[in-house]
């Protein structure tokens, strides 16, 4: 269960009578929903524990209040995670360093993946410097009887300003399936020089179900120019590491100027 945004809230057991007769002070069972709803939501955002307010609060684009868009993930460093749903941008910001990232684009004839518009946005895992991201894109028909389905992971890494694919899958001939997403959950363990994701299970997609095991490791690593990259080793066989493989999904999202 997660707290929902007022847009998602449905008008529920509305009266036909104002004041309406049912409740104490007279008020729509719909408008009191809604209302608990946003108190229980602002609660959570401002006392739950860091890891109760992940498991709770979904940023989802078609929100309109500005509340709603953001949600502070590691309080004691004063880290947020905030959503541009008209921009499409993701934007993580504490005193240290504030980045933005493209993480949805529209359709053009120069993006050949299916766009995703309506998406929810969650935090699984985070630390001091470093998040991981689950974006889902429910069912959308993207053009006529075209649709799309799917669920990205992202690691974001501050000291790099990366935020980089680990795992991602979709549907779009067959929605009548289960949803694509990872069983497990995905996890990362946080190493000094970077991170580690293992993960075994079923990857979904419109042709039958593959079984996959990926052993990945994301290190910092300098460039010619000293630049720190987030650079992917598959290390399915540990004596041989291979560097940015099929298994390394190699799509970094577009850093945005802030």
């Amino acid at each position: 269960m997660h707290a929902m945004a007022a847009g998602e809230r449905q008008d529920m057991g509305k009266c036909s009578k104002h004041p309406c007769p049912n409740t104490q002070a007279g008020e729509d069972p719909g408008a009191i929903e809604v209302r608990e709803g946003g108190e229980i939501e602002a609660k959570l955002r401002a006392n739950a524990s860091d890891k109760e307010r992940w498991s709770t609060v979904i940023l989802l684009s078609s929100s309109k209040e500005k509340q709603e868009l953001s949600i502070p993930i590691i309080m004691a460093e004063k880290l947020s995670l905030s959503l541009d749903p008209k921009k499409g941008i993701l934007t993580f910001a504490s005193p240290h360093a504030t980045q933005s990232f493209k993480i949805s684009e529209a359709s053009s004839a120069e993006n050949s993946k299916p766009p995703c518009l309506k998406y929810q946005v969650r935090v699984i895992d985070a630390g001091s410097d470093y998040a991981l991201v689950k974006k889902t894109c429910p069912k959308q028909e993207y053009r006529p009887q075209r649709f799309y389905r799917g669920t990205d992971y992202y690691i974001y890494d501050q000291k790099t300003n990366t935020m980089r694919s680990i795992w991602s899958a979709s549907t779009q001939i067959d929605t009548s399936t289960p949803f694509p997403t990872a069983k497990p959950e995905i996890s990362i363990r946080y190493l000094k020089d970077g991170y580690g994701f293992d993960w075994t299970g079923m990857l979904p997609s419109d042709n039958p179900p593959l079984s996959m095991s990926v052993h990945n490791i994301y290190k910092r690593e300098a460039d010619q120019n000293n630049r720190l990259s987030l650079v992917c080793y598959d290390v399915t066989d540990r004596r041989h590491p291979v560097k940015e493989n099929e298994m390394c999904e190699n799509e970094s999202l577009e850093r945005i100027r802030n």
